[in-house]
C-alpha cells in the first residue's frame, strides 16, 4: 500500500508541474466579449516565418485609390516600385521584428498597399500595410491562414512616404 501511495503522489506531482508549466508558458491572449480567444501576442513574424530571412529585394505596391468605391481597385489600379537598398532592408527587418498579434480573421480595414518580398527571384511572402488611416494603421502578413498584425513604426511609415514620389503616376491618376 505504501508503494501505491508514493506512485500516486508522484503522478499527482507531475500533473501539477505540467499544469504550472503550461500556464506559465501560454501566450498572452485577449478575449472577446463572448469569451473566445480574439488575438494572441507573439514576438515577431520572422520567428514564425523564417523564410523572411531569405529576402533579397522588395516590390512595394501602392494602390492608386485604396479607399474608393471601385470594386477592382486592388487589381487594376496600382503602381509599384522596387526597393533593394540597404536602408529598405533595415527598415523592413525592424518592422518585422516588432511585436505582432495573431488574429483569427482579417481586420475590417482597407489596405493601402502591399510589399512583395522576393528571395531567389520569386515572391516568398506578401506583407500588407496601411499607414494613412487613423485608427486603422497596420502591417500584416498571412501564414498558413493565420493573420499576424502589427502597428507600423514611424520609420516604416516614413519609408512608405519616401517611396511614393518614386512612383510615376499618369495624368489623371491620383496618389493617395
Amino acid at each position: 500500500m505504501d508503494i501505491k501511495y508514493y506512485r500516486l503522489a508522484g503522478i499527482l506531482m507531475w500533473c501539477i508541474l505540467l499544469v504550472v508549466y503550461a500556464c506559465n508558458n501560454a501566450p498572452d491572449t485577449t478575449t472577446a466579449e463572448n469569451g473566445s480567444v480574439k488575438e494572441k501576442k507573439i514576438k515577431d513574424p520572422i520567428t514564425v516565418d523564417s523564410i523572411l530571412n531569405k529576402a533579397d529585394s522588395f516590390v512595394v505596391v501602392l494602390y492608386n485609390n485604396p479607399f474608393g468605391d471601385d470594386s477592382l481597385r486592388y487589381t487594376r489600379s496600382y503602381k509599384q516600385v522596387s526597393a533593394v537598398d540597404d536602408s529598405s532592408f533595415i527598415i523592413f527587418n525592424q518592422q518585422m521584428r516588432d511585436s505582432f498579434t495573431i488574429q483569427e480573421r482579417n481586420a475590417a480595414c482597407r489596405t493601402e498597399g502591399k510589399i512583395w518580398v522576393y528571395g531567389s527571384d520569386k515572391i516568398i511572402q506578401t506583407v500588407y500595410f496601411n499607414t494613412v488611416t487613423t485608427g486603422c494603421s497596420f502591417v500584416y502578413l498571412i501564414k498558413e491562414g493565420v493573420f499576424y498584425y502589427s502597428k507600423p513604426t514611424a520609420l516604416f511609415t516614413d519609408w512608405i512616404l519616401q517611396l511614393r514620389p518614386l512612383i510615376k503616376y499618369e495624368e489623371g491618376e491620383a496618389s493617395q
